[in-house]
């Protein structure tokens, strides 16, 4: 996919799976973008309903060449963007992840490359940032919950900062995922672009302004961040210990590619590792020592619950 004019060439990279019910107003919305210089990649993990039939009719309906249809790994859906970001056949200027069901508005591709187009080619670069939460139906419910810490490596050990629908990032980060590629499973796409971005010492560029209508159903592969019930339901996450079972992945995957993190960063995913194992003083002095953090107060609270359980 090469770049046919002088603006700098978008692959947006979309999941679908049985999306027929939202996923016309979603490439509507692509098709509306200020930002002209697009190309969309498809790849369906299995659908047995009109879904590839609808995205078909659109392609045809916007031009020759703009769309490529592939056949997902059907591992469910992080890996399934992991395949498409892995590819070293799919290049251009800027990548951006959509989901099937989201409605982006006519800034979205626009705004992000802003922050990243100029001055970062050479730099693994991303921009994410919040987003609007609607109904089925559209209408507006309240934005996600604005996050003011600092992106970094320390927060990325624990808590992915924004959604793979607000991402758009860089020919040198994909390279970099391209490199981490690996057989250990990565529970989700965007958190493990976050870690890798933030291990290698690239940018973060977090934008407070949604850019994206994020559609809350019953289908949502992962729901809203925002209120007290999202945030407690975070914290039951980290009892139960699935939260733990994440870690154990990105950790797992983590070392396989430490050899693309920094040299500080390499020492912390080290510490971090070991911390996870030991006693509960230990663990609570280097907690400490490494500085790890969350967004929020609540987010915290819950991390130090999940570091006196051993659920982290």
């Amino acid at each position: 996919m090469n770049n046919s004019n002088q603006e700098p060439l978008v692959l947006i990279l979309m999941g679908t799976f049985n999306g027929e019910k939202f996923i016309r107003e979603q490439l509507d919305s692509i098709a509306a973008q200020t930002h002209t210089n697009w190309k969309l990649v498809i790849s369906d993990d299995g659908s047995t309903d009109r879904t590839i039939k609808i995205a078909r009719q659109w392609a045809s309906d916007v031009g020759e060449g703009r769309v490529e249809f592939r056949e997902g790994p059907r591992q469910g859906f992080a890996q399934n963007f992991l395949s498409m970001v892995c590819d070293p056949s799919l290049t251009a200027d800027f990548y951006a992840f959509s989901d099937q069901d989201d409605v982006w508005f006519r800034d979205r591709l626009s705004a992000g490359l802003s922050h990243i187009e100029v001055g970062y080619a050479s730099v693994p670069a991303l921009y994410c940032g919040r987003t609007t939460y609607v109904s089925e139906d559209l209408q507006i419910l309240e934005n996600s919950m604005p996050f003011k810490k600092p992106p970094g490596f320390r927060n990325a050990l624990v808590q992915s900062l924004a959604g793979g629908n607000t991402m758009l990032f860089n020919q040198a980060l994909k390279h970099i995922v391209e490199k981490s590629k690996s057989d250990i499973p990565i529970p989700s796409h965007d958190w493990w672009i976050y870690l890798l971005v933030t291990g290698c010492d690239g940018v973060v560029f977090y934008d407070e302004t949604p850019r994206v209508l994020y559609r809350q159903h019953d289908e949502n592969a992962v729901g809203k961040n925002s209120g007290w019930v999202a945030q407690l339901a975070r914290v039951n996450m980290i009892i139960r210990g699935r939260f733990r079972d994440w870690t154990d992945s990105n950790v797992a995957a983590l070392g396989a590619a430490k050899h693309l993190l920094s040299e500080i960063n390499q020492e912390i995913l080290k510490s971090f590792a070991a911390y996870r194992q030991s006693n509960i003083i230990r663990r609570y002095a280097v907690f400490r020592e490494l500085k790890i953090y969350r967004q929020t107060r609540l987010d915290t609270f819950a991390l130090i619950i999940g570091l006196l359980l051993k659920k982290i």
